[in-house]
């Protein structure tokens, strides 16, 4: 009769190398099989010499046929009659009359997972041990003392993994709220020295032109300059003056008026601690975002805007466009790697930005930011909304701007979607109804 047996794999407490992604692979298992051919005594020998083996992993030429554990086993062989019923017998006739249902997983069965299976068995195969392929036609044991203590170590980490995240939102919602506060009053600040420029630049502009209007005349009036007025007009270029003197007015209203935009769009951004909704006007909420974005697009990434017909919604400004910065920021990333990489003179990195009406189930707004990058594979489109989880460098993301952005559009009352297929960009579609559900309650409005 064969019986093929190893002792049980001693190892190491290996609780503090346990993480979230431990598998029962990693555990201490043993690996006690035998030939179900193989008689009663020849296995209660081995039990003896293996006090730590949990059981025995039967093979019918190498075939997993079943488990025998030892507390089962034991069971059996002390009743009376039972030595000499099983002693001289093979365990064959031993499995037939006992067989229980056993659990079997692959190696690579997360702890967190294998535990959840072993609990919800009956509460009478408690004892079983746990078969596990470590590979092809290799089978060890598992005491499920073992795995319900890996399981405890792993709900531990899980609580202060939860708790590390939870501190860190925390943080960055603190961080967020006094970056607001003070980009607000830093926008507030700069925004008033830029009217005062905006203001005067017409009048500056008027007494220019009323300066030259003199010059002018006095050359008319006195033809023939005395010899300092000559050599003070040749210094100073006096003709290039009179002609470059509007274009530097020029420019100077058109960097001021852009700045001052800037500056709005930055101060209406900040309004991050709106109490009660308004009418946000989701164009002019776009138009601001991309006007911060500038820098970032540096002319070498196209803006398509397919604007439907001008409407509002009601909502909160500040929230709304931390949405549209969140989404195009995320597609600006994607279009600067590819373009990095990619030496196509005939690709154009190109976000398109579509916004229409729509009757059906609500009146809403549809908005669709879309680009065309690289997309993204199932296995990332499966992990996006969740908090913490980001694809980018440690220093650069926080892993909270999707999941911050959905909860967003939720609060909105909308939803939030995507489609994305490697090699063909990807789509992000944001439905906001125009008419928030209001309820009121002990005379106070929230939404629901």
């Amino acid at each position: 009769m064969l019986m093929t047996e190893i002792s049980p794999i001693l190892q190491p407490d290996k609780s503090c190398s346990l993480t979230l992604e431990s598998t029962v692979r990693e555990l201490e298992l043993s690996d006690l099989t035998v030939d179900i051919y193989t008689v009663g005594m020849e296995l209660s020998r081995r039990f003896e010499q293996n006090p730590l083996a949990p059981g025995a992993v039967l093979l019918d030429r190498d075939r997993l046929v079943g488990v025998i554990s030892r507390q089962r086993f034991w069971e059996r062989m002390s009743r009376p009659y039972g030595l000499d019923l099983f002693g001289r017998r093979p365990l064959l006739e031993f499995h037939e009359l006992t067989a229980v249902e056993y659990l079997l997983f692959p190696g690579s069965t997360l702890i967190a997972a294998a535990a959840q299976q072993t609990l919800e068995r009956s509460p009478d195969l408690i004892n079983e041990p746990l078969v596990v392929e470590v590979k092809p036609g290799i089978y060890h044991l598992l005491d499920v003392h073992q795995l319900l203590l890996a399981q405890s170590i792993i709900h531990q980490l899980t609580t202060q993994l939860l708790q590390e995240q939870t501190q860190a939102r925390l943080i960055q919602a603190e961080k967020m709220s006094a970056l607001g506060e003070m980009v607000a009053s830093v926008a507030h600040e700069i925004l008033n020295p830029v009217n005062f420029i905006c203001g005067n630049i017409n009048y500056l502009d008027n007494y220019g032109n009323d300066l030259l209007e003199v010059l002018a005349t006095y050359e008319r009036s006195f033809p023939q300059s005395s010899p300092a007025i000559a050599a003070i007009t040749d210094a100073i270029d006096l003709e290039f003056v009179i002609t470059d003197f509007p274009q530097v007015v020029a420019s100077i209203r058109v960097g001021a008026e852009r700045l001052r935009k800037t500056i709005s769009a930055l101060k209406s951004f900040s309004h991050m601690d709106e109490s009660t909704p308004q009418p946000v006007d989701i164009h002019a909420c776009l138009d601001d975002t991309l006007l911060i974005l500038q820098g970032r697009l540096k002319n070498t990434i196209e803006v398509v805007k397919n604007y439907g017909k001008n409407t509002s919604v009601q909502g909160f400004s500040g929230q709304l466009g931390q949405v549209f910065m969140n989404l195009l920021s995320n597609a600006i990333d994607a279009l600067t790697d590819l373009t990095r990489s990619k030496n196509k003179s005939d690709w154009k990195p190109t976000i398109t930005i579509t916004t229409e009406l729509k009757a059906d189930p609500q009146d809403s707004i549809l908005i669709r930011i879309e680009d065309n990058g690289i997309g993204m594979s199932e296995d990332l489109q499966a992990h996006i909304f969740e908090t913490f989880f980001t694809t980018k460098p440690v220093g650069k993301g926080t892993g909270l701007g999707l999941a911050i952005t959905r909860q967003i559009v939720e609060k909105h009352q909308g939803r939030l979607s995507f489609k994305s297929e490697l090699g063909n960009g990807t789509c992000f579609e944001v439905l906001l109804p125009i008419h928030l559900h209001i309820e009121r309650e002990r005379n106070r409005v929230k939404m629901i």
